[in-house]
């Protein structure tokens, strides 16, 4: 029977080519190849009548009786063997959408169903409406296991300190979605699901690829692993070891520090006008008598790096003078959108600092009046007093 059935199989092969057979015949075959192997074939063979040549599931292009097409007749991979949608139960858990320097933003899902579920057609997309198809994840993930999906820069977009993203499944339908405002994951932090795959969405310590439960102590005054401070515990750091005058040091949620209350000292230099959109800093001297630039520094980190530092190696400025460098051209770095810059000695003392909310620095962020003045967002006036 077995050697009888081969040669009917091939038959169809021939027939209907590459292996798929109709529809019809592909019910019969998945439902009883095992206990009627030989009378299924035959009854599709003699008894099917549709055309070879016309749409049939498994071809790889859906039709108009069809939900999806995959390409194969495998059920579990979120298009069924009969070109119906799997209802997975797949949801996003985790993300990180500021990793730092060092990465790239990240995505974690969790299958809350009870079978396998293959995501590589399954794909997210931000607010902006940019997409990434989930090709890399190629593997099935299992129940109750959690799988990361990391948007690499050849993608050439990644995620915002505020943004959405959604998760699609082969057909484009959105599964599930989550939106965060900026401050809400930090460098440092992920935006996860607590307890996983239902709870409220929360800023939390990262925990790719497992539980959001896991590590997450902060507020227990102790540093752990994973934080830079917790409360009022610094590691046996302050204001002043960062340059400042004084002042009083504060915690982020365990990941990021506050120098909102530091101080810095008095000096006659000082920042007076931004522009992120063009990377363009003005200095004013404020003070009654000319004063030296050599080895002052701008640097956009609240902690100085030499990779994110600009030294300035000569100049004088005469009182009442501004001096204006576009860091486009002199420097390796160019300023966010939403950032902050300081002014520092060269002993890394803080001279002066500035920071800037999303979009306000573009045209120009200014001190009105000039040296002394609030900073406000105006029109560019670089090299000349900022409008009144």
């Amino acid at each position: 029977m077995k050697v009888a059935a081969w040669h009917l199989w091939k038959a169809g092969r021939e027939h209907w080519g590459n292996g798929i057979f109709p529809a019809c015949l592909q019910a019969h075959w998945e439902i009883n190849k095992n206990l009627i192997l030989l009378g299924a074939l035959v009854l599709g063979l003699v008894g099917c009548s549709e055309d070879p040549d016309s749409p049939r599931c498994g071809d790889g292009q859906r039709d108009e009786s069809e939900q999806c097409d995959d390409g194969n007749g495998h059920d579990g991979d979120g298009c069924s063997a009969t070109c119906t949608l799997e209802l997975a139960e797949v949801a996003l858990n985790e993300l990180v959408a500021t990793p730092g320097d060092a990465g790239n933003d990240w995505v974690e899902m969790l299958n809350l169903g009870e079978q396998p579920v293959l995501l590589s057609d399954w794909s997210v997309r931000d607010e902006a409406g940019n997409q990434a198809k989930l090709s890399s994840l190629d593997e099935a993930l299992e129940p109750g296991a959690f799988v990361v999906f990391t948007l690499s820069d050849a993608l050439g977009w990644g995620l915002g300190k505020g943004d959405t993203l959604s998760l699609l499944d082969p057909s484009g339908a959105v599964v599930d979605s989550t939106s965060w405002e900026a401050g809400d994951a930090p460098e440092g932090r992920s935006w996860g699901r607590l307890p996983d795959g239902s709870g409220s969405w929360q800023g939390m310590m990262p925990t790719p690829g497992a539980s959001n439960g896991a590590g997450q102590s902060c507020g227990n005054e102790q540093v752990d692993s994973g934080e830079l401070c917790d409360g009022r515990e610094f590691q046996g750091q302050s204001c002043t070891s960062f340059g400042y005058e004084g002042g009083v040091l504060r915690c982020i949620d365990c990941v990021a520090l506050d120098f909102s209350a530091c101080t810095v000292a008095v000096s006659d230099i000082v920042l007076n006008e931004i522009s992120s959109s063009a990377d363009t800093v003005e200095l004013y001297n404020r003070g009654q008598s000319p004063q030296a630039l050599s080895g002052l520094r701008l640097v956009d980190r609240p902690v100085s790096e030499s990779a994110r530092d600009f030294v300035i190696f000569e100049g004088q400025l005469q009182p009442g003078e501004f001096v204006v460098y576009d860091l486009a051209v002199l420097a390796s770095f160019g300023l966010g959108a939403e950032d902050m810059l300081s002014l520092r000695d060269g002993s890394g003392k803080v001279l002066d600092l500035v920071e800037w909310p999303k979009d306000q620095a573009d045209p120009s962020w200014c001190r009105i009046p000039d040296g002394d003045g609030d900073w406000e967002a105006c029109e560019a006036s670089f090299g000349a007093a900022n409008a009144q």
